[in-house]
């Protein structure tokens, strides 16, 4: 684990994909769910291929639907990165993480529901940068119990 807050890693990957031409920016843009996953990946050392982040294009703006919130579910794949054991069948401690992530999720939130989170967290000019850095130090608080 690396000595480096969750929303210094987010700033971070936000600097470089800033770093890019007006013309470039959309080409380099992660929406909450890749942003998560990657700011998750540096933080815990997580072994993640990079085709992982393509699995998590889709959860952009709530799945696409404003369902399920990107970064709540970037949260979900870290844990299922960092707890699932080698027999899917035994995983009682990952089930029990995930479960208290919804929890801790929605207590900070109000849902997990990118409908509901989007309109009181988004801002007009950094979009759902507040709800990525947010949703990252609530994983760095929360996940300290379990590792």
């Amino acid at each position: 684990m690396i000595d480096k807050s969750m929303v210094d890693v987010i700033a971070d990957i936000k600097k470089e994909e800033n770093l890019k031409s007006d013309s470039e920016k959309a080409l380099y843009h992660k929406n909450c769910g890749e942003t998560l996953i990657e700011a998750l990946k540096i933080k815990y050392e997580l072994d993640i291929d990079d085709k992982v982040f393509k699995m998590l294009a889709p959860y952009g703006f709530g799945i696409q639907t404003g369902n399920t919130c990107g970064a709540f579910a970037g949260g979900v794949a870290a844990i299922g990165l960092m707890f699932t054991e080698d027999k899917p069948s035994t995983n009682e401690k990952m089930k029990e993480i995930v479960k208290k992530w919804v929890e801790v999720y929605t207590e900070k939130f109000g849902s997990i529901n990118c409908s509901y989170i989007r309109p009181r967290y988004m801002d007009p000019v950094r979009g759902c940068l507040k709800v990525m850095e947010e949703a990252g130090t609530l994983f760095e608080g929360f996940i300290k119990d379990y590792i």
